[in-house]
């Protein structure tokens, strides 16, 4: 069955015609304000590097920054290395913890803790005990002595040697 332009032209005269009759209000196809700059500032969350006093833990921790404060969840501290009595439970506010400074290394994406050395246990700990035991060395003095003999070709139909 074949359709005549003619039989359309009054089928599409209609659609126009009952279309064009249902116009939008002024503010029905209106955004929404833009939130404010303040309101999305106030809460946000990265993926930091979790640093403690200069020893990077390996770990990369969601940490969350509310209004000037850093908000990190007590398992990721506990794995980081910091002892259970100083963590509490649940999310932390770093900066109400005693004797702890946060410093946020945005060009490296890191979060730097630097917590006192008393609390000891710390990742670490190990590289800066002043009364660990003194640990011998496994080798024997001298200096090892690693030459190469080479012959490249040598001019004129000479071989030429040349130690390195």
């Amino acid at each position: 069955m074949a359709v005549d332009a003619r039989q359309l032209k009054p089928a599409m005269m209609i659609l126009l015609c009952v279309t064009t009759s249902a116009w939008a209000e002024p503010g029905d196809d209106s955004l929404p304000p833009p939130p404010e700059a303040r309101a999305v500032n106030d809460e946000v969350v990265f993926q930091l590097g979790l640093i403690v006093n200069h020893y990077d833990t390996g770990l990369v921790v969601p940490v969350t920054q509310r209004k000037g404060a850093y908000f990190v969840s007590s398992a990721d501290l506990l794995r980081a290395g910091l002892p259970p009595e100083h963590v509490p439970t649940g999310e932390v506010d770093l900066s109400s913890l005693a004797q702890v400074r946060v410093e946020y290394d945005s060009a490296a994406q890191r979060l730097l803790l630097t917590v006192p050395r008393e609390w000891g246990g710390l990742p670490g700990d190990l590289l800066w005990r002043a009364n660990r035991a003194k640990q011998t060395s496994l080798w024997a003095r001298g200096a090892a002595e690693l030459r190469s003999l080479y012959q490249p070709h040598g001019t004129r139909g000479r071989p030429g040697f040349s130690v390195a």
